[in-house]
């Protein structure tokens, strides 16, 4: 690693001890050089997002920051902050608090998802920037139009009941070797359901081809309990796939929808990124909805 360097060479360091050295030794070296880049570049957008820490139990918001530097964008992260309670007022503090070295006064608009707490939390800071600069104003582009569209999909096939077929088909095999033995001795397949992703529809395009494929195979191991050639689960799962059997329709739902969701996945690949392409969003949204439109009628 040092190769220039005899006692470099020697050097040895263990985990726990490393992570104290980047931790309380380096992290603070490089958020300094990070806060003054930043500042030094003018106009800033603060980016945030909230998920469960699964380790500490807690609520964990990561703060990014986008700005422009040597004649591109960045987009870095400035640091995380940990909080019970995600009411707008408690998360508004915890931005201050981790950009608490930036020039707020620079800051010229805010990138989040779409929950309505997330809303209320940009009106506060408004009107805190306006309070502190003069009256100044944050540039309102709206919640993430990626969240919108996965959740517009979610919301079109709630009546087919398809994420609960999807998540039955995997559920039923997930983590029980028995069963997938049963399984593959009966119809001679090892090719099991993929988990349905319930956040990201348009990512469950192979969830459904597989649903499609395996189908038949399914329709087999049902038989198979039925007549008692293997143990019967039991289970929700089984039973909701066992009632799906009834629906004549139920191989056209889901190619239905993994036709449709083929036509989002160029608009969720070219927007999904780091590179500021909000300019192009009207166009490419409109172009989008001249591919739904002869589909749907």
């Amino acid at each position: 690693m040092f190769p220039d360097s005899e006692i470099a060479k020697k050097f040895a360091c263990g985990k726990d001890k490393t992570g104290y050295i980047v931790r309380f030794g380096l992290a603070r070296y490089f958020k300094e050089q990070l806060v003054n880049s930043i500042n030094k570049a003018g106009p800033f957008v603060l980016m945030f997002d909230e998920s469960l820490n699964q380790a500490t139990k807690k609520k964990q918001m990561d703060v990014h920051f986008r700005y422009w530097d040597d004649g591109c964008v960045r987009a870095r992260y400035l640091g995380s902050q940990f909080l019970g309670h995600g009411r707008a007022e408690e998360l508004l503090h915890h931005i201050k608090e981790c950009g608490a070295q930036l020039k707020m006064r620079q800051l010229m608009s805010v990138s989040m998802d779409g929950p309505n707490v997330n809303f209320k939390l940009v009106n506060l800071l408004q009107k805190e920037q306006a309070e502190l600069y003069g009256g100044a104003q944050l540039v309102l582009v709206g919640s993430c139009g990626l969240h919108t569209l996965h959740n517009a999909v979610k919301a079109g096939f709630t009546m087919w009941q398809l994420e609960r077929l999807l998540r039955a088909m995997q559920y039923l095999f997930h983590n029980v070797p028995a069963r997938r033995e049963d399984f593959t001795s009966l119809t001679g397949s090892s090719c099991f359901p993929l988990p349905f992703c319930g956040h990201r529809w348009v990512e469950n395009v192979r969830v459904a081809e597989r649903a499609v494929e395996i189908w038949p195979i399914l329709q087999k191991y049902v038989v198979g309990v039925k007549n008692k050639k293997i143990p019967n689960p039991a289970t929700a799962s089984y039973d909701t796939i066992a009632a799906a059997q009834g629906d004549p329709l139920i191989i056209a739902k889901p190619q239905f929808f993994f036709a449709i969701s083929r036509t989002f996945s160029p608009f969720l690949l070219k927007f999904q990124t780091d590179e500021p392409v909000m300019p192009f969003l009207t166009k490419y949204l409109a172009e989008l909805l001249k591919i739904q439109i002869p589909i749907a009628s």
